[in-house]
This record gives C-alpha cells, structure tokens and sequence, in this order.
C-alpha cells in the first residue's frame, strides 16, 4: 500500500508527489536567480563598455565625450572610470580642474576596493591640506619621455 502523498507508476514504483510538487518550486527561484544573475552581468559587462568608449574617446582628446562614457560607467561602479574621472579633475584636463571633485570620485573608487585610488586620494589631499608639502600632479595621459623625464624633474 501507498501512503496519501505516494502514486504508483506504471513500473510499479512509487513516487511522491510532494517532491514533484517541491520540485516544481525549487524551479521558479533556480530561474529568478538565473535572470538576476544575467541582468547583473549585462550591467557589469555595460560599465565596461561605457569605460572602453571613454578611453578610446580620451584617447582621441575628445574630453567632453570621454567625460559623459566615463560617467555613465562610473555611476553602475566602474572603478577604472571612477579613477580616470578623479584624475581628470586633479589635471583639469577636459574639464575645469576641482580637486574637491577629484577626491570625491578617488573616495568612491576606494570604497570599492581600489588601492590606487586609496593612493591618489591621500596624496591629494595631503597637498590640499599643505600645498608646501611638495605635492605633484600626475604626468599628463599619454606624454612621451622627454615630457615624463622633465615632470620627473620637477616633482622629485
């Protein structure tokens, strides 16, 4: 004899049909957990693209665009383009210089996890806090060796 919750197949064996049941339910969050986990990566993998664009745009000195790309990566937590932003503002370069603005975006990436923007953030804001303490910019993006031995120079 079966008991209530058990069928007999035609094979002769029994099944329970609470398990099907359960089954059934484990399926549906299986599935959600799979779509999440999609939308996440389409995110992820969309704040990389947005950064890309803005390097390559960067790349090609047209700041104001590179600025909007790194932006919209910067907002779904991209941390290179939260850096890259950060450091536009400390060299004012395609923008109008705003160390505070820089700080701000060096926080966001640090608190993300990122080390160099760790760096940056305390190097700056040392500076701010002394600006007798010797503190020097970064070499501009993208400057040849002549330009990186003369900053080296300068800032050592």
């Amino acid at each position: 004899s079966t008991a209530p919750d058990e069928v007999s197949g035609t094979d002769g064996k029994t099944s329970s049909v609470l398990s099907g049941f359960r089954m059934k339910w484990l399926a549906v969050p299986l599935a959600a957990a799979a779509a999440v986990t999609v939308i996440v990566l389409l995110v992820l993998n969309n704040a990389a693209l947005q950064n890309y664009r803005g390097e390559k745009l960067y790349s090609e000195q047209n700041y104001g665009a590179a600025l909007k790309q790194f932006a919209k990566a910067a907002d779904k937590g991209n941390v290179d383009a939260l850096l890259k932003l950060g450091r536009m503002y400390e060299t004012g370069t395609g923008v109008t210089q705003d160390q505070k603005k820089a700080l701000e975006f060096y926080r966001r990436a640090m608190k993300l996890g990122s080390a160099d923007a760790e760096t940056r953030y305390d190097s700056l804001r040392r500076s701010m806090e002394d600006p007798s303490a010797g503190y020097c910019a970064p070499p501009p993006e993208g400057a040849s060796d002549e330009e990186m031995m003369a900053w080296n120079g300068m800032c050592l």
